[in-house]
């Protein structure tokens, strides 16, 4: 695909839920935990990262991280 067919337009975070919902997939769930670190509030994950956990709990085991 060349640069110029790149599609450039983005969804936000309910139209992403539309096209998961159309292909049986769950919802994406935001979460903003923070925890405490030496006494300052600290994000749990970098905002660029993020981590696909299974439903059924009995796969937790199998949950994928990706970051770089």
């Amino acid at each position: 695909m060349s640069p110029s067919a790149t599609p450039t337009a983005s969804l936000n975070p309910e139209q992403v839920d539309v096209v998961r919902g159309n292909y049986g997939l769950p919802p994406i769930r935001f979460y903003k935990a923070q925890v405490r670190v030496d006494g300052v509030q600290t994000k749990v994950l970098p905002e660029d990262r993020w981590i696909l956990i299974p439903p059924d709990r009995t796969k937790w085991g199998q949950a994928q991280y990706t970051g770089t």
